[in-house]
């Protein structure tokens, strides 16, 4: 898996858990569709990704139509999701998200999809960040009001972490 069409939930994760730079070091890609860019990065803290490697992908017309539709069929799913699916299924590329609604919907279309747990797990298996920074980003996600990991995954993985 080359490349990862995040949503910006992830990226918001990932920097309460110190590990943005980390996650930019992995051998993937993260991209984003560049209407999600312009509307939730480009002020906040985006430029800062693009220096570390994220890709802004452009919408052709059509895919901003498909977006559009899927949007309006599956209203729970926000509009940067609904381009995110879009971007990933025409460019054949896996997504990222934090969102049970976007999982669902990426199995529905045969759309590889990875959560944020994925993500500590690939650190891991990369030995290049330390188990207790994995430790302590994980127990600071899972701190948050609004976490939506599995306790039982974030304990085992806690456990991982700090049996080593």
């Amino acid at each position: 898996m080359n490349l990862l069409v995040t949503d910006s939930s992830v990226l918001i994760d990932l920097e309460r858990a110190d590990l943005v730079s980390a996650a930019f070091a992995l051998p993937c890609s993260l991209a984003v569709p560049d209407i999600l860019y312009a509307n939730e990065l480009a002020s906040a803290g985006g430029p800062a990704l693009l220096d570390l490697g994220l890709r802004v992908e452009p919408l052709e017309s059509s895919e901003m139509s498909t977006g559009l539709a899927l949007r309006r069929a599956r209203p729970g799913l926000s509009v940067p999701a609904a381009f995110g699916l879009v971007l990933a299924e025409a460019r054949r590329w896996a997504v990222l998200s934090v969102d049970d609604l976007v999982h669902h919907e990426a199995a529905a279309r045969g759309i590889e999809c990875c959560g944020l747990l994925w993500m500590f797990d690939e650190l891991e298996k990369s030995g290049s960040c330390p188990l207790a920074l994995l430790a302590a980003g994980l127990t600071t996600l899972n701190a948050a009001k609004r976490c939506r990991l599995s306790a039982r995954d974030v304990a085992a993985r806690l456990g991982r972490y700090r049996a080593e």
